[in-house]
């Protein structure tokens, strides 16, 4: 047994067995001499050295190299909980993760699919928040809920989170609705920024009014007073600066129909002075008509004639009672 060998059998022994066993090793390596006794034996002695002294080496190493590691040796249960940080993580894709992760502090998320979840700008307070369980979209302003989007249209609440108006979608329809206020009368205003304001209001005052470039309020359907008899069309101050009306028309002395005529209706002359218009009107014959002639060259009178239910005779005489050809303008007013 080499020299090397025995060294190292000793060093071994030191660690794991007491005094009298270690000096009776001594007293026998230096008595024995293996080669006497098996002339193989030194050699087969040298390889066991080799592989004990590997081991030796291996068990007194400071450090651990990933020479001495082999690939794909270390395993889940050798890790210790905790013991990988974020600093030692480098992913390039975590498609393969299923689980539940708890709370996640991120910076930027891109190009993702996120499903049944509550997605909000903030946990409370004024932010933006879409909701799985109503599937909507609501937008508070403190703790309260001004707005929330639903699949067919948009629900308003005021300040106090009330219910105050609704635009959605209802067959081809876009429909703009407001409860009434505490006064029995709800607003509804469109404005644009063209140029100032253009707007069309129903408001709490009572007033339809429009402003701005146009100012125009087209209706297509009747305009009815709630009460009879009760408003007026104007008042002092406010009045309207001209009244077109389809009853209102302008007759030329030779019977044709002049600027402005009724839509619909006509005129014919069956003799000097003698006018019939033909009207759409319908219904009975309880109207008004007034004719005014527009003559320069003397004083003429209108009178009304027939009436009926779709007509009526307007009669041109000079102040001698002469029936005479004139210009002259009606308008029909009709009671019901």
């Amino acid at each position: 047994m080499s020299q090397t060998t025995k060294a190292a059998v000793r060093n071994r022994l030191e660690d794991d067995i007491d005094l009298p066993i270690l000096q009776t090793w001594d007293k026998l390596a230096g008595d024995i001499n293996l080669g006497k006794i098996d002339p193989e034996a030194e050699t087969r002695l040298e390889g066991i050295e080799n592989d004990f002294l590997t081991l030796g080496d291996l068990a007194y190493l400071d450090s651990i190299t990933t020479t001495q590691i082999t690939d794909s040796a270390i395993t889940t249960p050798k890790l210790a909980a905790g013991a990988v940080t974020a600093s030692r993580i480098s992913v390039g894709n975590l498609a393969a993760i299923n689980a539940d992760l708890g709370t996640i502090t991120a910076g930027t998320i891109t190009g993702i699919t996120i499903t049944g979840s509550l997605v909000r700008t903030s946990s409370s307070g004024t932010r933006v928040q879409m909701n799985q369980s109503s599937n909507s979209l609501q937008i508070y302003s403190g703790s309260t809920l001004r707005a929330e989007g639903y699949e067919d249209g948009w629900r308003f609440n005021n300040s106090s989170g009330s219910r105050i108006a609704d635009i959605y979608a209802s067959g081809t329809a876009l429909l703009i609705t407001t409860l009434l206020g505490s006064s029995g009368v709800g607003s509804v205003t469109i404005s644009g920024q063209t140029s100032g304001t253009v707007s069309l209001a129903i408001d709490g005052s009572n007033y339809i009014y429009a402003s701005g470039p146009l100012g125009v309020v087209v209706a297509n359907r009747h305009i009815i007073p709630s009460t009879t008899a009760t408003y007026d069309l104007g008042e002092n101050g406010d009045t309207f600066r001209h009244l077109f009306l389809n009853s209102v028309g302008y007759v030329n002395d030779t019977g044709s129909a002049g600027s402005p005529f009724p839509t619909g209706w006509s005129v014919s002359r069956s003799s000097a002075g003698v006018y019939t218009i033909t009207h759409n009107i319908g219904g009975s014959s309880r109207y008004v008509v007034v004719a005014i002639p527009l003559s320069s060259s003397g004083v003429y009178m209108a009178k009304i004639g027939s009436r009926s239910s779709n007509s009526f005779t307007v009669r041109i005489n000079d102040d001698a009672g002469t029936l005479v050809d004139c210009d002259f303008m009606f308008i029909l007013i009709r009671n019901n």
